[in-house]
């Protein structure tokens, strides 16, 4: 259909060809005619550039994508521009295919010179993907640089270590073991952003028994300790290298949805923690 939309509009062709053209009735050749060419001209620049590019890429490396499609639309332009330049359409046409034709029998000597050269790296290449895909070993050779990226994912994986466990030591086997699951072709790294050692508080210190009377008085409930998780290193270095114990104490509900979207804290539970500090800070004072 591309080749007799073509010859529709030919400037050699008779200037009403198309016109004429009816569908169904109507005389809607011409508009038929256009839009085909115009997504034909379209796809044809976009496919022409983006395999021109990878070859600028795989022959000069990632530095070329660039400079190599300023230069193929540079001669896009060049061709548009012919077309207003010339004395007639006819003439500019018959312009363009000369340099087309021209540059067509010239890409025939590279592609002969890289079928002579480049057989070997083929086969190479064709046998090594074979044998990944039926028995999923890793391909020897490195693929190609792609000027749009391979695709990348990024998550932060967030731990809470207990009691004797050396974040080091636990971080060095979470990445043995993600490393060693990754797919082949998938580069991995994993980077630890920040830790600190795990630490567990006494309930049975002063300040522990201080908070437990504070939250009964003011809540009018007794406390239930639980062992629970959080990111606050500084809590194992008051008790490391100061002997001085922590106390956390909550006020949050089970609903409030911690650093999500829909966190929320309850305003009287807010207001009854104030309260909890002063009269803790009053126990632990006596």
């Amino acid at each position: 259909m591309v080749v007799h939309c073509a010859a529709l509009a030919s400037p050699w062709a008779s200037p009403r060809a198309y016109e004429d053209a009816n569908i169904l009735g109507l005389p809607i050749g011409s508009t038929i005619v256009t839009l085909c060419l115009l997504m034909f001209a379209f796809t044809t620049i976009l496919g022409w550039g983006f395999y021109g590019q990878q070859g600028a890429v795989y022959m000069f490396g990632p530095r070329a994508a660039k400079p190599y499609l300023i230069v193929f639309l540079l001669c896009t332009f060049f061709g548009a521009a012919v077309l207003d330049i010339a004395s007639t359409i006819r003439e500019g046409v018959k312009f363009i295919w000369v340099i087309a034709d021209i540059s067509t029998a010239a890409m025939m000597l590279p592609n002969l010179f890289g079928l002579v050269m480049m057989g070997g790296t083929v086969k190479r290449l064709a046998f090594d993907y074979i044998r990944h895909t039926r028995t999923g070993k890793p391909l020897a050779h490195k693929p190609f640089h792609f000027t749009a990226g391979p695709a990348k994912a990024v998550a932060k994986i967030s731990m809470r270590l207990v009691p004797g466990m050396e974040p080091a030591a636990t971080f060095a086997k979470f990445k043995s073991f993600v490393q060693s699951i990754a797919p082949a072709g998938v580069e991995v790294e994993v980077r630890m952003l920040h830790s600190g050692d795990p630490c567990l508080v006494r309930v049975d210190n002063p300040y522990i028994q201080a908070a437990t009377h504070a939250l009964h008085e003011v809540w009018g409930k007794d406390t239930v300790f639980i062992r629970s998780g959080g990111s606050i290193p500084i809590v194992g270095d008051f008790d490391r290298h100061l002997g001085i114990p922590s106390v956390m104490m909550g006020f949050g509900l089970p609903d409030d949805n911690l650093h999500a979207p829909n966190e929320k804290f309850h305003l009287e539970n807010f207001r009854l923690g104030i309260q909890s500090l002063i009269r803790f800070l009053e126990e632990a004072g006596k």
